[in-house]
Parts: C-alpha cells; sequence; structure tokens
C-alpha cells in the first residue's frame, strides 16, 4: 500500500511541478506579450505625433513658399516704381515687363488662388495670407 500511495503522490509531485513550469511559461509569456502591446501603443503614439510634424512641416512649407513669392513681388513692385513712378497696374505687368521672372508664380502654392494686389494710385495693397501657424497678420484691407 505504500508504493502505491507513494507513486500516487510522486505522479502528484511530478503534475504539480510540470504545472508549476506552465504557469511560469504562461505568466513570463504573458509578461512578454503586454511588454510588446505597451510597445505597439508607443508605436502607435510616436507615430500619430510624427504624422502630425509631416502635416505641420508641409502647412510651414507652403507658408515658405508664400513669403519667397511675397519677398519676389514685392522687390519687383520696387523696382517698376522707381522706373515708372508708379504702381503697376496687376501682377501680370510686372512678368510681362521683366521686373518678375515669366515662370514666377502670382498664385497661392496650396489653394491656386491669386495673391491679392490692388493699385490705389499713390500706394498699393498686397495680400498673401499664411496659415493659422503664422499669427498677427493684419488682412483689413485685403478685400
Amino acid at each position: 500500500m505504500k508504493k502505491f500511495i507513494g507513486s500516487v503522490f510522486k505522479l502528484k509531485l511530478n503534475d504539480v511541478v510540470i504545472l508549476f513550469l506552465l504557469f511560469a511559461l504562461v505568466l513570463s509569456n504573458l509578461i512578454l506579450t503586454i511588454q510588446v502591446f505597451e510597445n505597439l501603443n508607443e508605436i502607435k503614439f510616436i507615430q500619430a505625433n510624427l504624422n502630425q510634424v509631416k502635416k505641420n512641416n508641409q502647412i510651414l512649407e507652403f507658408d515658405r513658399i508664400r513669403v519667397e513669392d511675397a519677398a519676389n513681388i514685392l522687390l519687383a513692385i520696387q523696382d517698376y516704381y522707381y522706373s515708372n513712378q508708379a504702381f503697376p497696374n496687376n501682377l501680370e505687368e510686372l512678368k510681362k515687363q521683366g521686373y518678375l521672372d515669366s515662370k514666377a508664380e502670382l498664385s497661392d502654392p496650396q489653394t491656386h488662388k491669386y495673391y491679392f494686389y490692388k493699385n490705389r494710385g499713390n500706394d498699393f495693397v498686397f495680400c498673401v495670407w499664411l496659415s493659422d501657424k503664422v499669427k498677427g497678420v493684419n488682412v483689413s484691407a485685403c478685400h
């Protein structure tokens, strides 16, 4: 009888050891799985931030082009004024008379709408709309 009880006890002890090892394996895999999911969440967060940075950079690149266009146009208006003692009637006139390169853009790079220009005789209004990333610009005369 003792041998039979001892064998059952050994079998149960082996089962307990096997179950313990299986539990430890599952637990370690569970911890590893949790860590993987946490890393995936961090990756998703980083990717979402990266996408926002790319979008902001694209918006700011459009603003950079607008400012560059404005600087070129304003220099051309200045040169035109010094030569003619008057402001041009429209921006196309600057291209036709060679004050601006014939391939110069006179429209917004994003919306493709023409930049606002108005000759008011003794002065002029020239407007370039920038993104909301640039603050403090007065556009009350740009209508």
